[in-house]
């Protein structure tokens, strides 16, 4: 056997499968079928490097772990030419707290078919670690409170319990078989409402509808993440900004923290004096993800009368 020609397919399966992966990342779940196949040229262009750890040739079997990065800005003009968007959500945790309403009785927690088997469905997502609430007496109290309005319930305290920011509560009601699905979400001090459609039959006694059910729902809220991270390379935004110096260390600081932020195409110092730099750069994406990736670093954007800071928090 060949084991050199073994070891250059290895590779080129190894960067396939890592692009797959990183498509279901960047892509929304409907967009995630769309690129078939892709030439090894071609995808290797979209590389910016690759190691190859743990490798091994045993048995005429090769074993190696890949880690692969991408080029973040040729992939998403890559997508882009082809009519995709492209999102680049970080890793975030969220209380994940579902409602069943079974033909007119609230049913939480363990009584509940879809909280039992949340967390066994759709586990190779890597994008939101789904935390689900541990049975409080109190809290079912409050919600059988909502019992006619159940829309209208809120879990912002049950939030803080757990130290978490970001949440989501799914209103799912079943009567005669038929389901009405609704989200309430909570994502980096973003609110969004979403109704999902489903037309099946629907039967608790059906383990596969369920858990199909479940893999919708979690598809629907991690679509609703990346749709709050969507980058547009090809129109970047421009942002000028004053820094008051404390001293050269800390403004050296913050200008490596600029080239860390990938969404930042470029920056320049517009004016330089002992008191204060400004700042101009051109970026990608909404300003409020901006924002977002200097508040990553410590940095909080300020605007007062049309002038823009940035302050280091203490």
């Amino acid at each position: 056997m060949d084991i050199t020609f073994s070891r250059d397919k290895a590779i080129e399966d190894g960067l396939k499968k890592a692009f797959k992966k990183l498509l279901l990342k960047v892509l929304l779940s409907k967009d995630q079928n769309k690129i078939k196949s892709l030439q090894s040229k071609e995808l290797k262009k979209l590389v910016n490097s690759f190691v190859i750890r743990n490798e091994s040739f045993s048995n005429n079997e090769y074993k190696a772990i890949f880690d692969v990065i991408f080029k973040e800005r040729d992939l998403s003009i890559f997508l882009e030419q082809k009519g995709l968007l492209f999102s680049n959500p970080k890793k975030i945790s969220l209380l994940f707290f579902p409602i069943f309403i079974d033909n007119g009785e609230i049913k939480i927690y363990d009584e509940n078919i879809f909280f039992k088997d949340w967390e066994n469905i759709y586990k190779e997502q890597e994008l939101i670690n789904f935390i689900l609430p541990i049975e409080d007496l109190v809290e079912v109290s409050d919600i059988q409170k909502f019992k006619n309005s159940i829309e209208n319930f809120e879990i912002q305290n049950i939030a803080k319990k757990y130290s978490i920011d970001n949440y989501v509560i799914s209103i799912i009601e079943l009567n005669n078989d038929k389901l009405d699905i609704f989200l309430k979400m909570n994502l980096t001090d973003n609110k969004y409402n979403k109704s999902i459609v489903y037309d099946n039959d629907f039967s608790i006694e059906d383990k596969n509808e369920i858990n199909k059910l479940i893999k919708i729902i979690k598809l629907n809220i991690i679509d609703t993440w990346k749709k709050v991270n969507l980058i547009n390379y090809s129109t970047p935004l421009s942002l000028e900004f004053t820094y008051k110096n404390i001293d050269l260390k800390k403004l050296y600081d913050l200008e490596m923290s600029i080239q860390k932020i990938t969404t930042i195409k470029n920056y320049s110092i517009k004016k330089f004096s002992v008191n204060k730099t400004i700042f101009k750069l051109e970026y990608f994406g909404s300003p409020k993800k901006l924002y977002k990736e200097f508040e990553y670093y410590d940095y909080s954007l300020k605007e007062n009368k049309g002038v823009w800071f940035l302050i280091k928090n203490e």
